[in-house]
């Protein structure tokens, strides 16, 4: 029963991912026009990463935007995993704006996938315009790709290991199978993240690691289980006292 419990939260995980991966952000809210190096937003996914806009790891990006009306305040931001913080922020004056920024300055520990969204607001005016961007490069030459694989090798050591004591005794074995999971999970999201592969937004950032901690529990109980024909990863070995 506790296997296939297992089993359910795992699947109900992956469900979730699955589900926020296939959400997409509106690209455009409020009456406004926006571009991103040069490629328009509206109608562009701000989360699936097929139709991420492409610019070089050193190179300049150019964030505009436009409105019907005069716009006052205009705002860049940045968001990744489902956290948002703020590149630019100043006045502006007329009907439209252009800010350029430099790749390195906020993508300058890996490579990947980020989302960049241009704010204008102004008398009667709020517009917000999203989209992803791809940043071309190594993932594995940077400190964020590199960390990644790092995390991820020791996670399927620590899993292995687990899963071999697990074979006859349990001790601290769940412990290591989640910090092990743990490590597997942020490690393999990240280097998802890195390739391009997986815009991680809050649901899927959680969805994944929830799995890889899941993942790394259930490795040593299935060893365990197959090892003894009894689940007990969760249950420690009671020897009786000498004498009794």
């Amino acid at each position: 029963m506790r296997l296939r419990r297992l089993f359910g939260a795992v699947g109900a995980a992956g469900l979730v991912a699955a589900v926020a991966v296939s959400a997409a952000s509106a690209s455009i809210s409020g009456p406004c026009a926006a571009n991103i190096a040069g490629a328009g937003v509206a109608g562009r996914s701000g989360t699936d990463p097929a139709a991420a806009i492409h610019v070089q790891k050193g190179g300049l990006v150019n964030v505009a935007m436009s409105a019907s009306s005069p716009i006052s305040q205009l705002k860049v931001k940045l968001a990744f995993a489902g956290f948002g913080w703020t590149v630019k922020n100043g006045a502006a004056s007329g009907n439209s704006w252009t800010r350029t920024l430099k790749v390195n300055d906020y993508a300058s520990w890996g490579v990947g996938l980020y989302q960049v969204s241009g704010v204008s607001t102004g008398a009667g005016l709020s517009c917000t315009g999203t989209a992803l961007v791809r940043v071309a490069g190594n993932p594995l030459a940077t400190v964020a790709g590199g960390t990644a694989l790092g995390l991820s090798i020791l996670g399927v050591v620590g899993l292995l290991g687990g899963a071999l004591r697990g074979r006859s005794r349990v001790g601290a074995v769940p412990v290591l199978g989640l910090v092990s999971g743990l490590f597997l999970g942020v490690g393999i999201l990240t280097l998802l993240q890195q390739y391009g592969t997986v815009y991680p937004t809050r649901a899927i950032a959680l969805a994944g690691i929830l799995c890889g901690v899941l993942f790394g529990l259930f490795v040593p109980a299935v060893t365990h289980t197959l090892s003894t024909g009894h689940f007990g990863p969760w249950h420690f070995h009671h020897h009786p006292a000498a004498g009794h």
